[in-house]
């Protein structure tokens, strides 16, 4: 069975250690995107 792939770029006003901090951790994660949000990020 094919495999779909959506790729987006988005450009980010931001420091990459600001954006990745925001990707780590569930309360800055819930500011920015508005909802509750759970993360368990693991290399890979």
């Amino acid at each position: 069975m094919p495999v779909e792939v959506i790729e987006r770029e988005v450009r980010v006003a931001a420091s990459p250690q600001t954006v990745f901090q925001f990707f780590t951790d569930s309360t800055q994660y819930s500011q920015w995107k508005g909802q509750h949000a759970t993360l368990d990020p693991r290399p890979g």
